[in-house]
């Protein structure tokens, strides 16, 4: 007998069998219904609805039959002594379509009983369900798909009474978009459509014991996937259908319809969540009203779970004094803006960046966008030439990019003029400093601290604004800030009577830097140019880039008042200062274009008000506050959608830490994590390796988005790759291997760095195949697979060129440096890693199986070097880092517990000799060595080992690098101020903690100790 939650299936259709005292479950059965060959569809009986015999093939299709793929939704009805399946079937060059097959038996087997689909011929169709009116004429009504019309509709069709063709013409019943609940689908694969897009799925008609028709139906809805319910004003299948406002079910679940138990009682049959391979039926009691149904207990599934406004607003960041290691930034992936406790930049020197060097500090008060870039010109031109060394490798010599300097205490020393060019250029700009000034006598006076009084500050999460009020001269002044959704414009609202007093906002531009953490070097006035014209434009040249801000506001002067300054103050005695800056890339040179992180809760149309309810409600329609309404009609949308954990009725007080850690992770991966580049490691806050980003850490920045069931958040980066294939694929056949190489370091151009470490890296090669296949598993569809087979596949073309045979199997190196980067001055000797082992072969056979689902030929060679990857070392009963002396330094990332942790359990690795491996480093660690992603590493790797209690433990240890500060940031050391794959690696890892992973134990939240209370939704299984 098998477990209903065990039985993987969509769009689950229940049969009662009255004679037989028993039940049978059709529904979309095929492991992989998007791609790849079908099978047919399976049936499983069961007497209880709990235990399931099965699977029992209903349906599987002659040599000869039409459809070869995606195979869905079959129903099994009873008619004029038969048993008939309605199902979905589609082939290339024909239109998907519903076809009528029939049996003798419920069970089966099926057999076409219709000439092929019974829907238009040249329609895209699917779902058909029959309909049987008062007077015995049979219906068919379908889906008429969005693919073909944009706004999906349902539509009836007259059968004939044998069910073998249609009768007359079809008509439209009602159209997705009428319905009060229904929202326009808003993933990438219709951002190019001219219209919006908007789903139907799943039909279903009931008939209520007063006589009333409605059918229930499904598509998007505030929550992700949800099923609405349309009533029949005339009673009739033609309708005219009447929508209920809210769904019946609001939250990643659907494809539903009304069984009767044996009982007599009404149950709601659906499938959740929405994700394959994940989906899962589920069954809910209903009880008829006067006009419709309601579900007997309220719905797990429609938001009652999780009050998810309440969860985010209780973490909200509050300060009422300066902290100078947590300013709070506004952002949308693409563009942030971080300020200090006056709501604005004001006082930079408050929040220091550590430099590695003797040069000054930087600040945290960044303001910087994926699309800054800037090189300063060298006296000649550089390439990476003069630092290419020949290494020796088990194929013979092999270029690789080194150094002729080394970096010693994380201080680059003995370098040449070129390598100190190539490793700082291109770097992020920091676009402008924002603050308030008072204007005496014609002058501008900066503020000091001290002038700043009486201080409040809240980042309101739920809204994405900041409200900072303070005192100044004596003077209330409250100040809003936000950043649009959508577009590079920050807005600005300033109350106060001081405005009238001398109160002033001023914008300094500095030179790009070629400094390790500071982005601005404000000592070359001479070598950049600001221009502002008479539309309130300042045009900005340094070198080779360009970029413009534009001021908008009403009843501004806006003047510029030196070289790089511009001051905006109210006219005449105005107490409110309205107003908002845009800025743009120029065309062509270091500033590339902006790039599209569109995703969900896209920033509304102009002139859109808030929501009184977000808390946030501009008092004017000024160009700032516009922004700010726009900020709070997304963020509630960016909440509500995706996955929610909540951990508050744990009587623990370590949950609430972690929660307020996992809320505020969310928060601040998504306004520096989410856009079209990978993330530097402090993402748009201020620079580190001088706001150059590491592809290593790209899976710690954004594996979580597909986690978390907001896959769209992770394309955008995913999809840069594809414009470095071509260098990287010459890196690859420089080396000598097959596929591309990936770099380590590098700028958008996707140039390496000469580096004595970066260069030798491999465990960022199969990162893309992981970050692909977390992007299918939550949106299972073709698509995915076609856009990034090209980078999966040249990912494991390299992989398995790169390993090599040896009468042991296949090897990795020498030269390499491993995750754990303590073998650097090694490099030329290192081989065979444990985690990246593990990678390989995991990777491998995962590129392997997109081949298959994509319908392609095996490559040979990658299931060869997959199936006999040598077995990493172990030492005293645990796993080395490495297979050469000295096999493990205590310090730095313990890398090799990644290899069943960050991995699922391969053929490579012993959960024994692993759970030995967790204990061994946790027992004596450098920790002061290691960084914020160590402990989520632990942490998955204790999960999977089934020790929940350790799992916590290593996510809340008491360790420097483990530190999460006010603001959510993960704090490392005085120049590392923040680390974003530390929350990022958070987010992955209590995401595994509470949805589980493949073959996981079964239980609620199994990566969370027994005696904690986890709520969770909404989230995407872990492989």
């Amino acid at each position: 007998m098998t477990k209903l939650a065990d039985i993987q299936i969509r769009d689950p259709f229940l049969l009662t069998l009255p004679d037989d005292a028993g039940y049978l479950l059709f529904g979309s059965t095929d492991k992989n219904i998007w791609s790849g060959p079908a099978t047919g569809f399976d049936c499983y009986r069961s007497s209880d609805l709990e235990d399931w015999e099965g699977p029992i093939p209903a349906f599987r299709p002659s040599p000869g039959f039409w459809s070869k793929e995606q195979y869905w939704a079959p129903e099994v009805h009873g008619y004029q002594g038969r048993y008939f399946m309605f199902a979905t079937f589609t082939a290339p060059g024909h239109c998907r379509g519903t076809q009528i097959l029939s049996a003798e038996s419920p069970e089966g087997p099926y057999t076409p009983w219709s000439d092929g689909p019974v829907t238009p011929r040249d329609w895209e169709c699917l779902d058909g369900t029959p309909h049987i009116d008062a007077g015995g004429t049979p219906w068919l009504v379908f889906c008429h798909e969005w693919k073909q019309v944009n706004d999906g509709t349902i539509v009836a069709h007259q059968l004939s009474h044998d069910l073998r063709t249609t009768v007359g013409e079809p008509t439209v019943l009602f159209a997705a978009s009428e319905a009060p609940w229904s929202r326009a689908l808003d993933v990438p694969a219709v951002a190019d459509r001219e219209a919006p897009v908007y789903v139907t799925d799943g039909p279903f008609l009931h008939r209520m014991a007063n006589g009333k028709l409605i059918m229930l139906w499904s598509g998007f809805g505030d929550h992700g996937y949800a099923m609405g319910i349309a009533r029949s004003a005339s009673g009739t299948v033609l309708g005219p259908w009447v929508q209920e406002p809210e769904p019946i079910w609001g939250r990643d679940g659907g494809h539903g319809m009304i069984a009767r138990k044996l009982d007599g009682g009404l149950i709601l049959t659906l499938h959740q969540p929405n994700q394959s391979p994940h989906e899962r039926a589920a069954f809910f009691a209903l009880r008829e009203t006067e006009d419709s149904v309601v579900l007997d207990v309220p719905c797990p599934g429609a938001g009652n779970l999780i009050d998810r406004e309440d969860l985010v607003r209780r973490h909200n960041v509050t300060q009422q004094e300066l902290d100078p290691r947590s300013p709070v930034s506004v952002g949308n992936g693409e563009f942030a803006f971080t300020m200090d406790l006056t709501g604005l930049q004001t006082l930079p020197g408050c929040y220091p960046v550590g430099a590695r060097g003797e040069l000054p500090a930087g600040t945290l008060l960044g303001t910087q966008a994926q699309w800054g870039w800037h090189s300063v010109p060298p006296a000649s031109p550089h390439d990476l030439a003069g630092s290419t060394v020949l290494y020796d490798s088990p194929r013979g010599p092999v270029p690789y990019v080194d150094m002729v300097g080394d970096i010693v205490n994380d201080r680059e020393t003995g370098t040449s003029a070129a390598e100190t060019w190539l490793r700082a250029n291109p770097h992020r700009l920091d676009l402008g400093r924002i603050g308030f000034r008072m204007v005496r006598d014609g002058l501008d006076r900066g503020i000091t601290p001290e002038d700043i009084t009486q201080a409040t500050q809240t980042l309101d999460l739920w809204s994405g604004t900041v409200t900072s009020t303070f005192t100044l001269a004596g003077q209330q002044v409250k100040v809003t800030t936000a950043c649009h959704p959508s577009r590079d414009e920050l807005g600005f609202r300033v109350e106060s009577p001081a405005l009238g007093s001398g109160l002033v906002v001023g914008i300094d531009f500095p030179y790009g830097s070629e400094s390790w953490h500071d982005a601005a070097d404000w000592s070359k006035p001479g070598a950049h140019s600001t221009v502002l014209d008479g539309q309130w434009v300042a045009h900005r040249e340094l070198d080779d880039s360009r970029y413009d801000v534009a001021i908008a506001g009403e009843e501004l002067v806006v003047e510029q008042t030196g070289l790089h300054s511009l001051r905006i103050a109210p006219q005449s005695q105005s107490t409110v200062l309205d107003f908002s800056l845009t800025f743009t890339p120029g065309e062509g040179g270091d500033c590339t274009p902006r790039g599209n992180n569109h995703h969900s809760g896209a920033a509304p149309a102009e002139g859109f008000d808030a929501d009184p309810a977000s808390g946030v409600v501009p008092s004017s329609d000024g160009a700032g506050s516009r922004v700010a309404a726009a900020a709070a009609a997304h963020w509630p949308r960016f909440w509500t959608s995706g996955g929610a954990i909540e951990l508050n009725a744990t009587n623990d007080p370590s949950a609430k830490e972690l929660e307020r850690r996992i809320v505020l992770s969310q928060y601040v991966t998504a306004i520096n994590c989410a856009g079209s580049l990978p993330p530097q490691e402090t993402g748009l806050v201020c620079n580190s390796w001088r706001g150059r980003f590491h592809l290593e850490m790209h899976w710690w920045h954004a594996a979580h988005f597909a986690l978390w069931n907001r896959t769209e958040l992770l394309l955008p980066s995913l999809r840069w790759y594809s414009s470095i294939l071509e260098a990287s694929r010459q890196t690859a056949k420089q080396q000598g291997f097959e596929g591309v190489r990936w770099p380590k370091q590098v700028g958008p151009d996707g140039r390496e760095s000469p580096s004595t470490i970066g260069t030798f890296l491999i465990w960022q090669q199969p990162h893309p195949i992981y970050l692909a296949e977390l992007a299918y598993r939550a949106t299972p569809d073709r698509e995915v697979l076609e856009e990034f087979a090209g980078i999966v596949f040249e990912s494991a073309a390299f992989m398995a060129s790169f390993a090599h045979p040896t009468g042991r199997g296949f090897e990795l190196g020498p030269p390499l440096v491993p995750a754990q980067e303590s073998y650097g001055f090694m490099r030329g000797e290192v081989s065979n890693p444990t985690f990246e082992l593990a990678y390989w072969q995991w990777a491998l056979r995962v590129a392997s199986q997109w081949r298959e689902r994509l319908g392609l030929d095996p490559v040979p060679l990658w299931d060869e070097v997959a199936d006999n990857m040598v077995t990493p070392h172990v030492t005293d009963g645990v796993y080395a880092a490495i297979d050469v002396d000295p096999f493990t330094i205590r310090t730095d990332h313990p890398s090799m517990l990644c290899a069943l942790g960050v991995l699922p359990r391969t053929g490579l690795i012993d959960p024994v000799i692993m759970k030995a491996t967790l204990a061994d480093v946790l027992a004596d660690w450098d920790w002061a060595s290691t960084w914020g992603w160590d402990y989520p590493v632990m942490a998955m790797t204790a999960a999977r080992l089934e020790d929940p209690e350790a799992a916590v433990d290593a996510l809340l240890m008491t360790a420097g690098k483990n530190t999460v500060l006010a603001n959510g940031h993960n704090r490392q050391t005085d120049s590392l101020r923040l680390y974003l794959p530390g929350n990022g690696g958070l987010l992955a890892a209590v995401a595994l903690m509470a949805a589980g992973w493949d073959d996981g134990p079964a239980r609620h939240a199994p990566g969370f100790p027994a005696g904690w209370t986890v709520k969770w939704e909404g989230l995407v299984q872990a492989p």
